[in-house]
């Protein structure tokens, strides 16, 4: 397409690798293998050794076709772009885990004496920094210079200039053995008073600083951010998180400032080896058989060259693309299923797959600046292995946020789970013949037909496939609802099944009740019997003491009677005290018998 200004290009072929990054890697990619895992930056950080080169021609043609409104490639057969997915597979970035912010902790942060506060290295990354700065007298410490501090050799010591070459001579296609800190290598953490054990953790924490300022979110000088101290401490500990969606901002941020002429950060490492994957602009590789894919491109050797020409018919005539590579769908499973009322969690690879595909607005924070750029997937939905039908728009452009809690909102939105039922139907296995419906033709041919000549030499496959998609269209229909009916159906047998294991189990707790209420029966019969035994006790018992408490007054008459004569006899006396005792064995059979 013609343009009224000139795109702006890398200014160099390919960046210089940093004297010892390429060492300081491979020590921690071995000593820290688990821990990258978990943090699943394992391959992103591999990756991150080599060096990649495009011919300037392709970047030029990619460029030029290249819809800073859409964030997608224009090309003769529809329109194509980066996919989240992309970002996993190919370049090793985890698309799910927690929000990405490069944030300057506080004072309050450090002199915060709880252990939830900030890691324990990141207090070790601000303390080799600043004393950095004092050393230099600069508020700003470039890459090379934090390499140098943290990373120590000896004087005699030769840097390796060709990442390529060294891996493959030592290690082929092994990943690097653990090993012990040297001697000199161990100098840093005695000048930091680092406590034993941690060692790992903050020379990791140093190591993925760099990684995140100097290749994930580049800025416009090669410097260490400190911004990115904390997540890179996080990180250091293998928590995981969301680098796909701030990183395809960023690529899509920089295109976009790249077609307008402007002054652009564009993460050219990404471009390179999403070109080579996808549009074959590099030659074979000894890596081809790893994760991610952009290390199968990190030798410059492999770059092919192209004639302005040959760079542009790449993207009009599309020769050897195939659209589906990361097409969804696993093994059997037909449909992906979420229902958040069960509250169960999605597997990992189901939910990554559901924010690939889904519209959004993709957010970022590079140092002070917002970044928010559309991410429509109906647009390139063959690249998810769907047919392509007309794309949806989105109500709104914006490209800016005012706030940090306006773009986490909008980060917010894009990763929470449907309110309701999700039924994603899967496409079936990959194909390189993905076809169109003949609505998307039809428009497709008259929005672009005037930029693309060699249009009318595809028109005829491309309507043979759509004419064909068009009259099977109402046998895909009839196919698509017998398989709502069949759904329907085998959820009502579900259902009825539901439904007879509850009566079952409602007849079990009827007869448990019944069973329980005879039993109950039994029991109060028994305890009738009991209480008219007990009562006829009572009646006599009663009986008893109404005898014993007059025999009680004839005693006391008869006590009153001799104690109000003036003397008695012997006989009297023998009588008075068998009197008594008697009276006081008469007031214990009372007493007992109450």
């Amino acid at each position: 397409m013609d343009r009224e200004v000139i795109p702006t290009l890398p200014d160099t072929p390919m960046d210089a690798p940093i004297p010892f990054l390429y060492e300081w890697t491979t020590l921690l990619l071995g000593r820290c293998c688990r821990t990258l895992r978990d943090a699943g930056i394992y391959h992103g950080l591999w990756a991150s050794i080599f060096q990649y080169n495009c011919d300037v021609s392709v970047v030029r043609a990619f460029i030029d076709a290249w819809n800073i409104e859409t964030n997608t490639l224009v090309t003769c057969q529809g329109e194509f772009s980066v996919t989240l997915l992309d970002m996993d597979r190919i370049f090793g970035l985890p698309i799910s885990g927690h929000f990405y912010d490069e944030y300057s902790p506080t004072v309050a942060d450090f002199t915060d004496v709880r252990s939830s506060a900030l890691p324990y290295s990141c207090r070790r990354l601000f303390q080799a920094y600043h004393h950095l700065c004092r050393s230099s007298e600069s508020n700003v410490i470039s890459a090379t210079a934090w390499v140098e501090f943290w990373f120590r050799t000896e004087d005699n010591v030769v840097p390796v200039n060709d990442p390529w070459t060294a891996w493959y001579a030592s290690y082929g296609k092994d990943m690097p053995p653990p090993r012990e800190f040297s001697t000199t290598e161990r100098d840093v953490f005695d000048f930091l008073r680092v406590t034993p054990g941690k060692e790992d953790e903050v020379h990791l924490a140093a190591l993925l600083s760099v990684w995140l300022s100097w290749f994930v979110f580049r800025s416009t000088h090669d410097n260490i951010r400190p911004m990115v101290f904390k997540v890179a401490s996080y990180m250091a500990t293998g928590v995981r998180f969301a680098l796909a969606g701030p990183a395809l901002a960023c690529l899509f941020k920089g295109l976009g400032q790249a077609v307008a002429g402007w002054p652009s950060i564009v993460p050219w490492p990404y471009l390179y080896s999403w070109l080579a994957v996808y549009f074959h602009t590099h030659g074979e590789d000894l890596g081809g058989a790893h994760r991610p894919g952009m290390v199968a491109f990190g030798n410059p050797s492999l770059q092919r060259n192209f004639d302005e020409d040959q760079a542009h018919n790449l993207f009009r005539r599309l020769p050897v693309l195939v659209w589906n590579r990361y097409a969804l769908g696993w093994n059997s499973v037909s449909a992906l299923v979420d229902e958040p009322k069960l509250k169960r969690p999605l597997p990992k690879a189901a939910y990554e797959s559901l924010l690939s595909v889904r519209c959004c607005f993709l957010t970022a924070r590079r140092s002070l600046r917002y970044f928010i750029e559309p991410y429509n997937p109906t647009r390139f939905a063959r690249k998810f292995g769907y047919c392509q039908d007309l794309p949806e728009e989105f109500k709104s452009n914006r490209r800016e946020v005012t706030s940090l809690s306006e773009l986490m909102n909008l980060w917010r939105a894009n990763v929470i789970r449907p309110c309701g039922r999700l039924d994603l139907p899967l496409p079936g296995e990959p194909t390189r013949d993905l076809g169109v419906t003949l609505a998307y033709y039809n428009w497709w041919k008259e929005h672009m037909s005037p930029h693309f000549e060699v249009l009318s030499e595809m028109e005829s496959s491309t309507r043979e496939k759509a004419s064909r998609i068009s009259g099977d269209r109402r046998s895909v229909v009839v196919r698509e609802s017998l398989g709502i009916l069949s759904s329907k159906l085998e959820d009502a047998e579900i259902t009825l099944s539901e439904v007879a294991e509850e009566l079952s189990e409602a007849k079990d707790d009827e007869e448990d009740a019944r069973e329980r209420l005879e039993l109950a029966k039994e029991q109060l019969q028994s305890a009738g019997t009991k209480v008219v035994y007990l009562t006829a006790q009572a009646e006599q018992i009663q009986e008893s003491v109404r005898d014993l408490k007059k025999a009680v007054v004839a005693a006391e008459q008869m006590v009153a009677e001799i104690i109000a004569r003036p003397t008695l006899s012997a006989t009297e006396e023998a009588a008075l005290l068998s009197l008594r005792a008697d009276f006081a064995e008469a007031q214990q059979e009372i007493a007992k018998d109450l």
